[in-house]
């Protein structure tokens, strides 16, 4: 499987894992003024793209995810 070099306004590092719907991805996001922070990407596999209930599912993951802040956990 290739690896896509850019997807959005991130740069691809490493395919870090693979599921059943999904797969995750170390990035790099890029912004102005050569902006720069280290990233995990989860996409929905190109064969479930356009699925909308695991669309919908992951924008549930994602929301759920960004409400999370705690010591432990990376940003």
């Amino acid at each position: 499987m290739t690896i896509p070099r850019r997807i959005g306004p991130y740069r691809i590092v490493a395919r870090l894992g693979h599921g059943g719907m999904a797969e995750v991805f170390r990035a790099i996001a890029v912004g102005a003024s050569g902006f720069e922070k280290l990233v995990a990407l989860k996409v929905l596999r190109v064969e479930h793209r356009g699925d909308a209930e695991l669309e919908r599912m992951l924008i549930e993951e994602a929301k759920l995810g960004a409400k999370l802040a705690h010591r432990n956990l990376l940003q």
